[in-house]
């Protein structure tokens, strides 16, 4: 993705944005394909569209640790990327009554759902304002986490499942 070839590709292109909407691959060698200096200084800005809230939550899982911690904080951010994972000025974020599920899959359906809310609003701004406005991120603040093992994954779950707080007609 940091190859010479994608990056003069996406010089050429008409356009002022990139979405990078889910940056979890890995090339031959088993490396994330974490966008570098290169690519991010081209004539482009790159939007993400992280399923979490930020600064509280930076990384991946961030539903997921939410639910392990019980923050109550879910949501979705979009925010320009810069060298840090997801520590880009923030373009808007949302939070969402936490969800009741009982699978890996109803959170990911439930993550895809918040991002894409989030997402519609920013795109309407953007063709009503034809400018996106950004608010520098607290770096002070946060936590970035890091891909949840799988025992801390089921315990978020049945952590989930046990929260009396959570409205089940939702």
């Amino acid at each position: 993705i940091n190859d010479s070839s994608i990056i003069n590709k996406l010089e050429m292109l008409n356009c002022r944005y990139v979405i990078v909407s889910h940056n979890n691959s890995r090339d031959a060698a088993g490396n994330r394909n974490i966008l570098k200096k290169r690519i991010l200084n081209t004539n482009k800005s790159f939007i993400n569209i992280h399923k979490g809230i930020v600064p509280s939550f930076r990384g991946s899982s961030a539903t997921l640790w939410t639910m392990l911690i019980n923050k109550k904080l879910y949501g979705a951010t979009v925010h320009f990327m810069n060298e840090r994972i997801d520590a880009g000025p923030i373009i808007r974020k949302e939070t969402f009554t936490p969800p009741f599920v009982n699978s890996a899959l109803q959170i990911g359906l439930y993550e895809a759902h918040m991002a894409s809310k989030v997402f519609t609003r920013v795109v309407v701004d953007l063709h009503t304002k034809k400018e996106l406005n950004a608010v520098a991120q607290d770096m002070g603040t946060g936590t970035t986490y890091f891909r949840m093992h799988q025992i801390l994954n089921e315990l978020s779950q049945s952590k989930q499942l046990r929260n009396p707080n959570i409205d089940k007609n939702e």
